[in-house]
C-alpha cells in the first residue's frame, strides 16, 4: 500500500510548530513580584510558582503610618511612657525565668525581683485627677519618681543577690542590670525629650537551661527552655524603614519552636482589616513573601506567631 507523499511532511511541520509555540511559552517572563523592604529601593524580584502558594500577591508588607515611619520601635509617647514600657520589659524578662523554673530557687529569688519592679511600676502609672492644678501634679509626679526610684534600687538588690548566688548567667544578670540603671538615669534626668534613648536593637543571653524571654519596643520573643544546643545571646533589631520590619537573631534552627510577637502600632491599617494581619518573611530566591502566619491581638495590636528559625519578618496583609 502506497502513502501519500504529503503526509509524512506535513506532520512533521505540525511537530516543529507545536515545538516552537512551547518553546516561546516557556521563555515568558513571570509576571513582576512585590518589593521587599529588605531590599534596597528600587529592587523587584520575579514571583515563582509553587504547589504551596498560588502567587507572591496574596502576601503584602503594610506600611507604617507617615508620621511614625522614621521611628524605629512601636508608637510611645513620652519618654515618660518609654521609661515605663522598658522597666515592663526588664521584669517581663525576669519573670519568664522565674516561671520557666517553678519550685526553684532562681524563682523564688527572680519573684522577689519581679515583687519591686511592679512596685515601680505602679508608682510610674498613678493616674492625676482631672481637678488637680498644675503644681500639685508636679509635686506628685516627683513624689512618685522618688517612690519608683526606691522600688528600683530595691529590685536591684535582688537582682545582685541573684548574681551573686549564680543563679542567672553572668551576662544575663549584668544586663539585666543595665536595663534597671538605665531607667533609673532617665527618672533622675526628668525623662529627657532629646531622641530614643533605646536606639534600635537589644541583645539578652538566654540560658538554655532556663528559657526566658526578651522584649523591644513592642515586640518580644519567648523562648522555652532546650531551644537551642547552649547558651545563645538572642537579639531584636528594628529596621528604620517604611514598613514594620524587625530582624531577629541568632540565626540558625531551633531544637524547639520559639514565640515571636511583633506590635503592629505603627501600621497604617487604612481600609486594612486587623484580623487579616500576620507576619511574613521574603525568600529572595523565590521573589514572593511566605506567610508565616500568627493570631492577632486586636487589643495589644500585636501579631503573634511560632517558629523554628530567625529571618526579617515584617507584618503584612493576607
Amino acid at each position: 500500500m502506497k502513502h501519500n507523499p504529503w503526509i509524512r511532511p506535513f506532520f512533521y511541520a505540525a511537530y516543529l510548530t507545536i515545538v516552537a509555540l512551547f518553546a516561546v511559552s516557556c521563555s515568558e517572563a513571570p509576571n513582576p513580584g512585590p518589593i521587599s523592604p529588605i531590599n534596597p529601593p528600587g529592587k523587584q524580584l520575579s514571583a515563582k510558582e509553587t504547589p504551596d502558594q498560588s502567587t507572591a500577591n496574596t502576601i503584602r508588607p503594610v506600611k507604617r503610618l507617615e508620621n511614625t515611619s522614621r521611628h524605629s520601635l512601636a508608637k510611645s509617647g513620652y519618654n515618660r511612657d518609654k521609661v515605663l514600657q522598658e522597666l515592663q520589659a526588664v521584669r517581663d524578662e525576669v519573670k519568664a525565668i522565674a516561671d520557666n523554673n517553678p519550685g526553684t530557687s532562681v524563682a523564688y529569688k527572680l519573684y522577689e525581683v519581679v515583687k519591686e519592679a511592679n512596685g515601680a511600676i505602679a508608682n510610674l502609672t498613678i493616674t492625676r485627677s482631672e481637678d488637680d492644678d498644675d503644681d500639685e501634679e508636679d509635686d506628685d509626679d516627683d513624689g512618685d519618681d522618688k517612690r519608683a526610684l526606691d522600688k528600683i534600687k530595691r529590685a536591684k538588690d535582688k537582682l545582685q543577690e541573684a548574681i551573686n548566688r549564680r543563679l542567672l548567667l553572668a551576662e544575663q544578670g549584668e544586663q539585666f542590670m543595665n536595663q534597671f540603671v538605665e531607667t533609673e538615669e532617665q527618672i533622675r534626668n526628668g525623662y529627657s525629650p532629646s531622641g530614643d534613648y533605646r536606639g534600635r536593637s537589644k541583645s539578652l543571653w538566654i540560658s538554655r537551661n532556663q528559657g526566658g524571654l526578651i522584649k523591644f519596643g513592642g515586640h518580644s520573643v519567648s523562648v522555652p527552655k532546650y531551644a537551642t544546643k547552649q547558651d545563645a545571646q538572642f537579639s531584636i533589631s528594628i529596621s528604620p524603614n517604611d514598613y514594620i520590619t524587625v530582624d531577629f537573631g541568632p540565626d540558625g534552627w531551633f531544637d524547639q519552636y520559639v514565640t515571636v510577637t511583633i506590635s503592629y502600632k505603627d501600621a497604617n491599617l487604612a481600609g486594612i482589616d486587623p484580623r487579616r494581619l500576620t507576619l511574613a518573611w521574603y525568600d529572595e530566591t523565590l521573589g514572593q513573601w511566605i506567610d508565616l502566619g500568627g493570631v492577632v491581638d486586636v487589643v495589644k495590636k500585636t501579631v503573634t506567631a511560632k517558629t523554628n528559625h530567625f529571618t526579617q519578618y515584617t507584618i503584612s496583609m493576607k
